[in-house]
Formats: structure tokens, C-alpha cells, sequence
């Protein structure tokens, strides 16, 4: 049976044979999230360019980096779009046509279904604290350790159920 989830995804490969504690530190979860256990979903729908935003890794929570010039937070998309603006002398043509082929090769990332390089959900049994006054780094800070690839689906998409992983468990291949 599916479930329908968006949200961050990464690969199986990122979280297989590690301990929930490192699993915390390489994904971004905060310290104890994951110690109660959590469930593994693999992704069963297709994606398009237009269904996710691409979130570079963990090491940026939810593909959100600190712009210090301009104390705010920007999404790592918009990032590498200045970036490429830079390169480009700011031509416009040249900067979508790099960031199209981006998204087409992220996209086809995203659509892999075996292996290690599958993509994956981890849904903490502790739910997420939905108190407006807890800021999101609070629960999902940046990653700690790893450069772990993220993307964030925008619509939802099924997924099944690949493993339940208890308190103190590990999530095998």
C-alpha cells in the first residue's frame, strides 16, 4: 500500500548500516529525533523537474544556506543561480539553460529505484513539533557530519514502506 508524502528525500545509501545517532548527524535531524525509531519509505512515483527544488545537501536544512551580507536565508537554488549569473555575465539565456540541464539531471537522480542510490524518506516516530514557536533548525538542523544529497519534493508522491527501524536499530540493505 502507498502513502503520499513531500518533504526532504535523499538516497538509501546516505542512512544503510548506520545507528540513528549518526543518522541524526548526517541528515539533519536534532539530537534524539530518531531515538524512538523511525519507518523507511522508498519512492514509487515518478518526478519531474517541476516537482521538487533541488536542495544540494544536508549540510543546508531543507536546502536553505545563511547569506551573511544579507543576514537571511536563501534557497541553494537561488544561490547557484547568482553563481551562475557571476559566470555568465549575467545572461539570462545561458543561466536557465544551466539550470534546465540541472534540473534534468537531478531529476533522473531522483527516479532511481534500486540500489543504494534509491531515494528514500525516514518519517521519526516522535513527530514533527508543530509549535510555531519552535524554529525549524530547532528540529531540523543542518547536518552535523556528511554531504548527503537532499531534494525537497513540492508535490506529494507515493512511497512504500521499505523498513520499520525500532529504537536501537539499524537500518540494513
Amino acid at each position: 500500500m502507498s502513502k503520499f508524502f513531500k518533504g526532504d528525500v535523499t538516497t538509501h545509501e546516505a542512512i544503510v548500516n548506520l545507528p540513528a545517532t549518526e543518522i541524526e548527524r548526517k541528515l539533519g535531524y536534532a539530537v534524539g529525533r530518531l531515538s524512538r525509531g523511525y519507518d523507511i519509505y522508498e519512492l514509487v512515483g515518478h518526478v519531474g523537474p517541476e516537482d521538487f527544488v533541488w536542495g544540494d545537501q544536508t549540510r543546508y536544512s531543507g536546502g536553505w544556506q545563511y547569506q551573511r551580507d544579507a543576514r537571511e536565508y536563501a534557497r541553494r537554488i537561488d544561490v547557484l543561480r547568482a553563481e551562475l549569473g557571476k559566470r555568465y555575465n549575467y545572461n539570462e539565456r545561458k543561466v536557465d539553460a544551466e539550470l534546465q540541464a540541472k534540473s534534468a539531471a537531478e531529476a533522473a537522480k531522483l527516479n532511481v529505484r534500486t540500489g543504494g542510490r534509491r531515494i528514500i524518506k525516514v518519517k521519526p516516530v516522535t513527530p514533527h513539533d508543530s509549535d510555531p514557536a519552535v524554529h525549524w533548525l530547532t528540529q531540523y538542523p543542518n547536518a552535523r557530519s556528511g554531504g548527503i544529497p537532499q531534494w525537497t519534493l513540492i508535490r506529494e508522491k507515493a512511497f512504500r514502506l521499505l523498513a520499520s527501524i525500532p529504537a536501537g536499530g539499524t537500518p540494513r540493505q
